[in-house]
């Protein structure tokens, strides 16, 4: 208790708590400098072999990963022997993203694809949303990216993190065509698909070019018109990320359906009432991040007037008619339909990753 007691007072930057590990015959490690260590940085120097200099003493330590100082500053713990000799390891159970705590919680959270580096074993909680649909052309909302709530263990070592991009709306250059679908976003062995683009009126009669498209959550049905075309029927989203998307309507009220949400699914032409536009579907509410956040949620329908447009769902849902807005960035939701200007992307995913603080 002295010895500690004085290291303290000379060393105060030394965390509380540390754990003391025995060598020799008194338990613990037989013989650390044959064992596996992360070291991290001032205390370690070379790097297949390090040679740590630990107050007086020296240790050979076997297969050492020499890290450079955390910017947090507290995230590595102090080891004491009984014999007097400092040992490091990593308070840290990973590293990558943006990181904050929350109550018992360390969050890492990706805003673009990176990595995730893991120094220990241990169950993680996962958010992973997709990119989200782009609205159609006088047509359907795009549909919410898919949304993917998981726990997963993980072993040391580094992790891709794949951030899914929005879908491209459809525009006046491109009105025969369909809204493109969102980006795949994925997080070790948890992957959640793109939302589907919304529909399209200007397709050719017979020509499936302006078809909604499936995904994480299905794209809103266009106008039905011309006749005789599908492009009007919302499409399917994929089991337990999303949901369809609203079906559009022709005569005598000609609106498109809602892009199909994460929690719910797009609303149908007309639904609200005549001459009204599908609303997009709701995303789901997830509080990973520290405050209660929605994502995935569909794009609004086209509307013939301004005041029975479509809105876009919670989580991101872009809204649809003569002034669309796109889906909101890291929230995987769809882009509205439009008319003629505007934008109406899909939002980008995000990937949100949290444990309880070592």
């Amino acid at each position: 208790m002295k010895k500690l007691l004085l290291l303290f007072l000379l060393f105060p930057s030394i965390c509380w708590g540390s754990q003391i590990i025995s060598s020799g015959s008194g338990g613990g490690l037989a013989n650390p400098a044959n064992e596996d260590w992360i070291i991290p940085d001032p205390y370690s120097l070379g790097s297949s072999t390090v040679s740590a200099k630990v107050f007086a003493s020296t240790i050979t330590v076997k297969n050492a990963l020499v890290l450079p100082p955390d910017t947090l500053g507290n995230l590595w713990q102090v080891n004491i022997s009984t014999a007097g000799v400092l040992y490091t390891s990593p308070v840290a159970f990973a590293t990558g993203g943006t990181v904050t705590y929350d109550g018992l919680y360390t969050v890492h959270t990706f805003l673009t694809s990176g990595d995730l580096t893991v120094y220990r074993t241990g169950d993680v909680n996962v958010l992973c949303v997709a990119g989200g649909g782009g609205g159609g052309f006088e047509g359907g909302g795009g549909g919410g990216g898919g949304v993917t709530v998981s726990t997963i263990s993980l072993t040391p070592g580094s992790y891709p993190v794949v951030i899914g991009d929005g879908g491209a709306g459809s525009g006046i250059a491109t009105r025969n065509i369909h809204g493109s679908s969102g980006s795949p976003s994925s997080f070790s062995s948890v992957a959640s698909v793109g939302g589907g683009g919304g529909g399209t009126s200007q397709s050719p009669l017979f020509n499936t070019d302006g078809n909604p498209l499936s995904g994480g959550s299905g794209g809103g049905g266009a106008i039905n018109d011309p006749p005789g075309n599908s492009h009007y029927i919302g499409a399917f989203g994929t089991l337990y990320q999303g949901n369809k998307g609203g079906d559009g309507t022709g005569a005598p009220a000609y609106v498109g359906g809602g892009g199909g949400g994460a929690l719910t699914s797009g609303q149908n032409g007309n639904d609200r009432g005549i001459d009204y536009a599908g609303n997009g579907g709701d995303g789901i509410m997830c509080s990973y991040s520290g405050g209660i956040m929605y994502y995935g949620g569909g794009g609004g329908g086209y509307g013939q007037a301004s005041w029975v447009k479509g809105l876009g769902g919670l989580g991101g849902g872009g809204n649809g008619n003569t002034e669309p807005t796109s889906g909101l960035v890291n929230s995987g939701g769809g882009g509205g339909s439009k008319e003629s200007s505007g934008y109406n992307d899909g939002g980008s995913g995000i990937v949100i990753i949290r444990y309880v603080t070592p």
